[in-house]
């Protein structure tokens, strides 16, 4: 019966729940640490009683939320920088056309005209990157909301983050 056990060893048996094992694989390892015999089916009554699959969800939602920040934050920063320098290159490009009408001729006109495009075309890959990655944030949430299995999460997680970072690099 589930109330001959303290709440450390439902706590130790929740831990477990919380790392993905199974109700069988919980029950083994609680028998081996605590040298009591535990049914999988008493683990399957705590789960329903104490609701651990809603504190499972709750607690993936909000890792993978914070993944998501911090992969926002980042990619906003980065693409803040990379916004600056291309705004630069442009500016930098009008301004040698500009003197281009001075008698001082600093820069070749068709160098200043590739500058100004290399600007624009930066600053353009530089918003894709951004739709591109909201597309992967709203893709993930989509998996997060459909997919139970821990360990399948994490290995998407992983690899929809590299798939990212490669598109940011190319």
């Amino acid at each position: 019966m589930s109330d001959d056990y303290t709440e450390d060893q439902r706590k130790f048996a929740l831990d477990l729940y919380l790392d993905g094992m199974t109700a069988v694989k919980i029950a083994r390892r609680f028998s081996s640490e605590y040298n009591s015999l535990i049914r999988a089916s008493t683990i399957t009554q705590w789960i329903n009683k104490y609701e651990w699959k809603n504190i499972r969800a709750e607690l993936r939602n909000q890792a993978i939320a914070e993944i998501m920040q911090r992969n926002k934050s980042s990619l906003i920063k980065t693409s803040e920088e990379h916004a600056k320098t291309y705004r630069k290159l442009w500016k930098k490009g009008e301004e040698a056309l500009e003197r281009e009408k001075s008698p001082a001729k600093i820069l070749d006109p068709s160098d200043a005209i590739k500058a100004i495009d290399a600007g624009i075309q930066g600053e353009r890959k530089v918003i894709l990157g951004i739709v591109n990655m909201k597309f992967v944030q709203d893709v993930l949430g989509v998996i997060v909301e459909e997919v139970n299995d821990q360990t399948v999460l994490n290995k998407i997680a992983i690899r929809l983050k590299k798939l990212a970072s490669e598109m940011m690099e190319g």
